[in-house]
């Protein structure tokens, strides 16, 4: 996922259904362009995979890591885009 599109549209009303940054604690913003929606953190660049659907986007903005382990990895490494199979 490359980083958010400052050009895309962000979609209000959506924030509510959202948990907070897993990176920042930020608010995170719906975001859509070219037909695809995705959730990405305005404060530190975080974003979910580009998805279809809103539903399908703000389902992966908001699974978080099933085990501390790795979630300290993620952390480790900096990653910033969430990756959702499944």
């Amino acid at each position: 996922m490359t980083p958010p599109d400052r050009n895309a549209s962000r979609v209000a009303g959506a924030g509510s259904d959202l948990l907070p940054c897993p990176f920042c604690g930020g608010d995170p913003r719906m975001t859509r362009a070219n037909g695809e929606s995705w959730v990405a953190c305005y404060e530190c660049d975080a974003s979910s995979l580009m998805c279809g659907t809103d539903k399908r986007a703000i389902t992966a903005w908001n699974r978080r890591p099933s085990s501390p382990e790795i979630g300290e990895r993620v952390e480790e490494q900096g990653i910033r885009t969430l990756c959702v199979i499944g």
